[in-house]
This record gives structure tokens, sequence and C-alpha cells, in this order.
């Protein structure tokens, strides 16, 4: 039977919903003062990128916003490397952690780049799993926060440079319209020029008609010159023959001197291209002998840098123990692998007899549990009878006696009952246990059926062991050194290497030098030899051109005469070509005459073109300076205005507050607490009493007896309740006054509703009350909850407490949630009696049984 609650639980029961929800407001409330103490770290890795000269850390301006210390909600921003910013994260140093990337800066101004090099910087934000929720939220909003920021920067930064460049532009059209009137100017004196130079075409065709009469009369006179110059031709070619062959003996001996001349020069040009190939070679030799100096320093560091780390090696190895004995202990070990896998094998299949032996007789326990549970149950059902006074007295006792005998059967009964109750709870949990427990046992026995697999498999691994061992040591070439004292002579081996290979390559680097001073001599001793061979030239030459002066006086006699015979030629026929060509000029200049008449036309065409183009360029600049004042021209400040508003041109400085808990959160947490004070009396108080069924009050003085303590209790809760919850939200003395009603009000409605839970299911009536403050809680928590929880929510007991105490808080009536919890009362006082009414019924079944 349960025991009579003392005044301690008494008080546990009234103080534990108070306490609980004035420690969490108090924790809680106004908490986002306090948010300094939460640190998080900023990791940098940005490399700065110069734009148009000018240096751009962006990485270093992200972090100075997200740093900012004037911004008045914000966490204490550190910053940090990688690794003391990872290690922070994992033991909650710090609350989030933001990383600048190394590119950020480079893709941020990348939109001054072609577009296929465009990109979006990106950050990363990470937040710690073993801090407050609010604390990382709080973090990630600052750091988008800053990233917005720099966004707004850079685009301000755009836009501004933008409506400059407007001013930029409407300078440009003013030079343009400039440009154009001075185009206009200029076709102007085009079509003033054109006409003038039409007059002039005219004239010049006139005065070509009266040439053209004159050259007729020329074309006749040379008619008659042209008959003269026949004879005087004859005689003149009889004379140039004669010169011709003595000028042809002197050529030929003036060509075989100019062509030993010219095998001089030659020479001097072979002399003096060996002599370039011969110091150019000397300069190779030198950059040879430079790089073969350089290479055997580099083979004496290579060979140093070896031998550095080969002699701390051999003698760190030659302060080891001979490990030549450790190799033989392992071949012995591997050649005994298979004994001993078979006495491992022998045990561990002796243990796991034992054990699969021990699970199968406690699973044989387990099922008999479930018969135990039976038995006790109904041993408890039999007392049962006897106690409630339905099994019938000794057939040989009298009236009075069989009175006695009732009373003390049913006295002794009751005394057995809550044995037998005890041990029916105790048999069910155990058989529940049993259940349990009965699958776990089958999993071991596979377990070890698997296990014993692994066992008899042993042998087979062993083997296995010895051929992998066999094939390692097959694997190892041979020479290898396998003891101590073969590879120190290997490493001493390496380290005289090393020293032979320096002293080669400073061997190699001396006969380098010697070659390059050879070669050297060569190209100077060349250079002597080229100088005499363009000595040999000159004097070659010299003499080649006095020969070229003996045969060009031949040539001239020659030329002297073959010119006079062919000047008498060309007069001859230049009389003739000359009437020709005066009839030719006769032509000519009739055509003459009529071009010019055509280029007179054209210009005047010409003329009225570029009249036309003088008057559509000024209508172009008078057009282009009309639209010049549509161009905005911003000044630096007027620019950086517009950049700003067109930027961002909504205003988010009023948003930077954290919304804080406020009416919401706390009475929330204020119903939240009285239901399960309501819950956690009616888990100590006993919903129905032990003399429920032999009680001779009625049902509803036996519910008064029952549920009265408990809705005493509740309501004392929320009366505390109230005034704490008045006392933080700093209400007036009228709404304390009307929270403490509706705290009233729904703590009586609360205390009825669990006690007609607990009374009529029990556990599950309990679970049920938990259920309800779990919706509810959901319910209020979030507006986004699924529609399945709003639509139970509203059958919550909690909901009309909740929007009660709401409605004090924000100065409305409570009246109409009020009226619903005294209807959820009404409606569990009667559930109550019912459960009361249910207690003291005996079936007519377990009558009949009895």
């Amino acid at each position: 039977m349960t025991n009579k609650p003392t005044w301690i639980s008494w008080l546990v029961l009234l103080l534990v919903p108070a306490l609980v929800a004035g420690g969490v407001l108090f924790g809680t409330w106004h908490s986002d003062d306090r948010l300094r103490t939460v640190q998080a770290a900023v990791v940098n890795d940005d490399e700065m990128v110069e734009i148009n000269g000018q240096m751009m850390p962006l990485g270093r301006q992200l972090a100075a916003e997200i740093v900012d210390s004037e911004r008045v909600q914000n966490v204490t921003w550190v910053l940090a490397d990688a690794e003391h910013a990872a290690s922070g994260l994992k033991n909650g140093t710090y609350a989030a952690v933001v990383t600048i990337p190394e590119n950020f800066s480079a893709a941020a101004t990348s939109f001054a780049k072609p577009v296929e090099e465009a990109e979006q910087a990106t950050v990363t934000v990470e937040t710690s799993p073993v801090v407050g929720i609010s604390e990382t939220a709080i973090g990630q909003a600052v750091a988008y926060a800053a990233v917005n920021a720099l966004n707004g920067f850079l685009t301000e930064e755009y836009l501004k440079n933008v409506y400059l460049g407007f001013g930029e532009q409407k300078k440009q059209m003013l030079e343009l319209v400039d440009g154009t009137r001075q185009l206009a100017d200029g076709a102007s004196r085009l079509a003033t020029g054109a006409d003038a130079v039409a007059t002039g075409a005219g004239q010049l065709s006139d005065g070509i008609g009266l040439s053209a009469n004159g050259a007729g009369q020329l074309a006749d006179g040379l008619d008659q010159a042209s008959a003269a110059g026949g004879q005087l031709r004859s005689g003149a070619s009889r004379s140039a023959a004669g010169a011709s062959q003595l000028a042809g003996g002197a050529t030929l001996l003036a060509d075989g001197t100019a062509a030993w001349a010219t095998g001089a020069g030659t020479y001097a040009d072979g002399v003096r291209a060996y002599t370039g190939g011969v110091t150019q070679l000397a300069d190779g030799l030198d950059t040879y002998a430079e790089g073969v100096r350089t290479y055997a320093d580099g083979v004496g560091q290579y060979a140093g840098g070896i031998n550095s780390v080969l002699k701390p090696a051999r003698d760190a190895i030659a302060g080891l123990p001979e490990w030549g004995d450790w190799l033989v202990q392992v071949d012995a070990w591997v050649a005994q692998a298979p004994a001993y896998a078979q006495q491992a094998t022998a045990a561990l299949s002796d243990l796991i007899a034992q054990v699969r032996d021990f699970v199968t007789r406690t699973d044989t326990l387990f099922g008999q549990a479930g018969t135990v549970s039976t038995s006790v149950a109904r041993a408890s059902d039999d007392v049962a009878m006897l106690a409630s006074g339905q099994v019938s007295c000794p057939a040989e006792l009298d009236a009075a006696d069989c009175a006695a005998w009732t009373a003390g059967a049913s006295a002794a009964a009751q005394q057995v009952q809550a044995a037998l109750d005890a041990a029916a709870s105790d048999a069910a949990a155990l058989a529940d246990t049993a259940g349990q427990l009965s699958p776990i046992a089958r999993q071991i026995l596979d377990a070890l059926d698997e296990a014993q697999g692994y066992v008899d498999q042993l042998g087979s691994w062993a083997d296995e062991l010895q051929a992998s061992y066999a094939a390692l040591k097959a694997s190892i070439p041979a020479g290898t050194p396998l003891t101590k004292a073969d590879t120190l002579a290997v490493l001493d081996q390496l380290v005289a290497a090393g020293d032979q290979l320096t002293a080669g390559g400073r061997q190699l680097a001396d006969g380098a030098d010697a070659l390059a001073t050879g070669a050297r001599t060569l190209a100077d001793n060349g250079t002597a030899l080229a100088g005499g061979a363009q000595q040999l030239a000159d004097g070659a030459g010299q003499l080649s051109k006095g020969m070229s002066s003996l045969s060009g006086g031949t040539r001239q006699l020659a030329d002297g005469l073959a010119q006079l015979s062919a000047g008498i030629t060309l007069y001859t026929g230049g009389i003739d070509r000359a009437a020709d060509g005066a009839g030719q000029l006769v032509d000519g200049l009739d055509q003459l005459h009529a071009g010019g008449l055509q280029l007179s036309g054209g210009l005047g065409e010409l003329a009225d073109g570029a009249g036309q183009l003088a008057d559509g360029t000024t209508q172009l600049a008078d057009g282009i300076a009309g639209g010049i004042d549509q161009i905005p021209d911003y000044t630096d400040d007027q620019a950086a205005t517009m950049a700003t508003v067109v930027a961002a041109p909504v205003d988010g400085d009023g948003l930077a507050g954290l919304v804080r808990p406020g009416l919401a959160w706390a009475s929330l947490l204020l119903v939240l607490a009285l239901w399960v004070g309501a819950l956690a009396t009616f888990l100590v108080l006993r919903p129905m009493p032990a003399d429920a069924l032999t009680s001779r009050e009625t049902d509803l003085a036996l519910l008064a007896r029952t549920a009265g303590p408990g809705v005493a209790i509740v309501c004392a809760q929320a009366l505390l309740l109230g005034v704490t919850g008045a006392l933080v939200l700093g209400l007036t003395p009228a709404a304390s006054a009307s929270l403490v009603g509706v705290l009233l009000v729904a703590g009586v409605a609360f205390a009825l509703v669990n006690h007609a839970l607990a009374a009529l299911f029990g556990t599950p009536g309990r679970i049920v009350a938990l259920a309800m403050g779990l919706l509810t809680t959901i319910a209020a928590a979030t507006s986004v909850a699924p529609p399945v929880i709003g639509a139970l929510g509203v059958g919550s007991t909690l909901t009309p407490a909740l929007d009660a105490v709401r409605a004090v808080g924000v100065g409305l009536s409570p009246v109409i949630a009020a009226l619903t919890l005294l209807g959820w009362a009404l409606v569990a006082g009667v559930a109550s009696l019912a459960a009361v009414h249910r207690t003291r019924t005996v079936p007519i079944a377990a009558l009949a049984k009895g």
C-alpha cells in the first residue's frame, strides 16, 4: 500500500514548479545583454590583390566588419589560425568560426575581369556542437551581416565609378560636338574650294584646245628632218664596230684580275668567320666551365647532405643491439604457429561450449519467468476475492462464527493482497525483462556459433601465416643486409662513394677551366690571322681596280663611238618618233580638252555635296549638344550618395537588434511548469484510495477526499507561479491579479485533468499528459510546426491556459480562455467521478468466479 505523503513531500510539490519556472526565467531573461561573454573566432587566410595599382585586402575588411566592437548585439570575436579555431570548436571555446579562404579578395574583385573569369567569393561558417543554440545562431547572423555589408561596399564602389563615368562621358560628348563643328567648317571650305577648282578646270580646257592646233604644224616639220638623218646613221655604225673589238681584249684582262681579287676577299671572309666561330667557342667554353663549377659545387653539397644523413644514421644503428637473433626467434615462432593454433583452438572451443551451456540454461529460465508471473497474478486475484468477502465460509460454522471467520479472512487477505500486488508487479517486470533478454540470449548463441567458426579456422590461418612468411623471405633480394654488421658495411660504402663523387666533381671543374683558357688563346691567334688575310684582299682589290681602269678606258672609247652611232640613230629615230608623237599629241590634246570639260562638271557636283555635308554635320553637332544636358554630371560626394542608395535602397540599421524572449517565452514556461506540477502531484498522491471498494462514503465524497488535496497543492503552485510571473514580466497590480486568477483557474483544470487521466488509465494516462505538454510546447515554440501538431495542440488543456496568460500580458480579456478552462475542469471532474464509481463496482464475472 502507498505511504502517506509527509510535509516534506507537500513542500516539494508546492515549490518545485515555482523554482523551476523562476530559475529558468532568471537564467534566460535579457540573455542577449550578456552576449559579449560568448567567444567566436575569425580565420583570415585571404591574400590581398592589386587592382589598378591599389591593394585590396577584402578579407581584412570582412574580418573588421565581423569583429566590429560597436555592434550593439554581437559576441566577442577573436582572430585565430585554422588549428586553434578547430580546437576551439571541439572544446566549446568558440561558439562559431568564420573562415575567409585564400582567394577571397581575388574572387570578390573578379567582376572587373572577363566574364569567364568572374566568380563569387565564399566564406565558411562552422558552429560548435557543444555550446548553446542561440550563440551559434547569433554568430552565423553576424557573419552573414558582415558579408552583406562588404557586398554593399563593393557594389557602392562599382556604382560610384559608373556615376563618375557619366561626367567623363559628358566631357567626351562636348569634345565630340567641337570635332563635329570643325568637320562642318572643313566641309564648307571644301565646297568653296571645289567650286573654284571647277572654274579653273574650264579655263584649262580652253587652253588645251589652242595647243592642239600648234601641235599639228610641228608634226609636218619633223617629217622633213627624218629623211636627212638616215645618211649620217650609216657612217657612224662602221666606226663603232672597230672600237668595240679593242675594248673586248681589255675587258678579258680586267675580268681575270677581278676574279683573283674576289677570291682573296672570300679567303679573308672565311678567316674572319673562323675567328668568330673560335671566339664563340671560347665564350661557350667559359659558360661550360662556369656550369661545371656550379655542378661540382652542387655535387659536393649533395654528397655532403647525403653523408650528413648517413653518418648519424650509421652511428645510431651502431648503437642498436644485434637484431639477427630476433629474426631467428621469428622463424622459430612461425614454425611453431600450427601447434600454437591447435592449442588455442582446443581452449577456445571448451570456453565456447561452457558459455553456450550457461546461455541455454539462462534462456530456459527466461521462458519460465512468464509462467511465474501468470501464477502470481492468479493468486493475487484469488486473494482479492477473499479480501472482498465474496468467498463462502465453511458450512459447519453458524452465522456468528461465519461473520467472524469472514472478517478475519478478509483482514488477513488484505494484508496478503499488498504483498501479492508487489510480487505480481515484480513478476510482471521480470517477465518483461526475460522477454527482452531472450532474443539477446539467442543472439549470443548465434555469435558463439560464428566465433566457433573462426576458432576452427585458426589452424588454416597458421598454415597461411607460414606460407606468407616463407614467400616474404623468398622475395628479399640476394645480398640484402639482414644483420647489423652487414648494414653498417653498406652505409660505410655509401659514405665513401659520396666523398669520391665530391672529389671527381672538383677535378671535372679544373679540366673545364683549362679547356676554356686554351680556346681563348686560339681565338686571339685567329684574330691576328684575319688581319693578314684582310690586307691580302685589299691589295688584290687595288690591282683589280687598276685593270678595271685600263679596260674602262678602252671601253669608254668603244662606247663613245657606239654612243655616237646610237646618238645618230636615236636622233633620226627621235625625229621619226617625234613626228609620230606630234600626231599622238594632237589626238591627246583633243581628249584632254574633253576631259577638262568633264572635270569642271564633276567639281561642281563635289562642291554641292560638300555643302550638304557641312549642313548635316552642323545638325549633328547641334543634336549632340542638345543631348549633353540630359547626361548627369555628379561630384564625388553626389556619386557616393547615389551609389549608397542604389546599392542598398532599404536601410537595415534598424534591424540590428535581436528579438528578446518576452511574453511568449515567459507565458509558455509558466503554463508548462504548472502542468508539470499537476502531473507530479498525482505521481506522489494516489489517484484512488485503497478503501475505495469497502468505503461507505458517496462517490462524490470519495472524489473530494482523493482529488481535493491535489487540487489544493496545484492551486498553491499556481499562486506562487503567478507572483513570480508578475514580478518577472513587470505587470501592473491589476494585470498581476488577473494573472494569478487565470493561473488558479488553470491549476484547478490541470489538477482535475491529471487526476482523471491517472485514475482512468494509470500509466498510459500519465503518458497522455506528457504528450499534451509536448504538443503545446512545440506549437507555441514555432509557427511552422507540421499541421498535425497544430491540430493536436488545439485539443490540449494547456492551449487555453497559454492563451489566457498571453491575453493578460498584452492587456486583452482572458474570459473566453478562462471559460474554456472551466469547461475542461467540469469534464475532468465528471471523468474522475466515473473513475471512482468504476473502482467501487465489482464485475458480475468476478463474483461468479468467486
